[in-house]
């Protein structure tokens, strides 16, 4: 009971205190996470195509260090709530309960993988499988604006002073 109520304090605690990436940090940390494994420019291609055609470690280790470095991906799994909380940054009406029943599928079908690589990876690939706006959501997130214009997406002067830190 009582290892309950900390992660229930917990959950809320890291869904409190999840900032959402936006392009620029997204592309630091992809140019860290890249350096750091070894992944080639033909690579990041690939993934941003959204062609998990790619069985190769270093990849899979590229992935999951992203998604360490946005919170999505804590202690060996997904974080569910910081993971809506960074799609609801671009889509205002996603459909939480079925992004969440594909999210929690997909780290169930793969929770027996062992190398956490592998599993961030997998779920990835599971994930976009499920439906194909899913990564669409992802995407849409790294370029909204924090107050939802999209109308104004090409004045970048103001943009920054509205941050939440």
């Amino acid at each position: 009971m009582k290892f309950l109520i900390i992660l229930a304090a917990f959950v809320t605690l890291a869904y409190a205190e999840h900032v959402c990436t936006d392009r620029a940090k997204f592309l630091e940390y992809r140019a860290v996470c890249a350096s750091a494994n070894g992944v080639t420019d033909e690579q990041i291609e690939h993934l941003k195509q959204y062609q998990f055609d790619l069985e190769n470690e270093s990849v899979y280790c590229h992935v999951k260090c992203i998604f360490e470095k946005m919170d999505l991906f804590k202690d060996g799994t997904f974080v569910t709530d910081n993971v809506l909380h960074q799609l609801h940054h671009g889509t205002k009406d996603l459909d939480d309960a079925a992004v969440r029943a594909d999210l929690d599928s997909c780290v169930e079908e793969f929770k027996a993988e062992e190398d956490k690589c592998k599993f961030a990876f997998n779920v990835l690939k599971c994930f976009n499988g499920k439906n194909d706006k899913n990564l669409g959501y992802l995407k849409s997130s790294f370029v909204a604006h924090t107050e939802g214009e999209h109308e104004h997406a090409h004045v970048h002067d103001h943009a920054h002073a509205h941050h939440h830190h």
